[in-house]
């Protein structure tokens, strides 16, 4: 999977995507969106006062932010704000969380905390120490998290310095949070263009 989707990796996912608008009544909606009834990559997306709530294959999330959420995300040229809508963020999938632990921002944490020791006061001996022990368990290259935890914990330097080790651990937003802002967006320039060619038949 790539490391993070981006406006054009999404639409490719979703070129065969149509709407299906199983409600509509104000704030009130519930929208289908599938390549004909597959649930691969298929999501639906449900408003209601103060609330929306995108679910499928790409994960779980619950918005509030204001009466009719449309307006929140509604955005024309596909733009999304993860940072601010994370924020926002009421429910989140148990295995699709907004958040994700950063492997590469990790390990270049530790690195740059390596590389200022001297300049913070360390000993050229406690620096040497460090730096031994930080190659030896790998943890001055990208790991998943688990090995990170199981790296640290057979540390010496880390094994005794856990605000250091709680800090070191990057996050980042997930994959598939950012593809279901992108869902959100989309979702609602379907809807809206629909809207406006009723408008137009009338």
């Amino acid at each position: 999977m790539n490391k993070i989707p981006t406006p054009e990796i999404f639409l490719k996912d979703i070129e065969n995507h149509t709407m299906t608008i199983n409600n509509d009544n104000g704030v009130y909606r519930s929208l289908s969106f599938s390549n004909k009834g597959s649930f691969n990559l298929a999501f639906q997306i449900i408003t209601w006062d103060g609330y929306l709530a995108i679910s499928g294959d790409m994960g779980s999330y619950v918005f509030r932010r204001r009466q009719d959420m449309f307006k929140f995300f509604r955005n024309e040229e596909l733009g999304i704000n993860p940072g601010y809508w994370g924020e926002k963020v009421e429910a989140e999938c148990r295995r699709d969380k907004v958040y994700e632990f950063d492997e590469e921002g990790t390990a270049e944490y530790l690195q740059e905390y390596l590389d200022n020791m001297i300049e913070n006061g360390y000993s050229e001996e406690e620096y040497e120490k460090a730096k031994e022990d930080l190659e030896d368990n790998g943890l001055l290259e990208p790991q998943s998290e688990y090995d990170f935890i199981t790296s640290a914990e057979r540390s010496d330097y880390l094994g005794d310095n856990w605000e250091l080790r709680v800090e070191a651990m990057q996050k980042k937003h997930s994959y598939r949070f950012i593809w279901c802002c992108y869902a959100i967006v989309w979702a609602i320039q379907q809807y809206d263009k629909h809207q406006s060619e009723l408008l137009e038949d009338k």
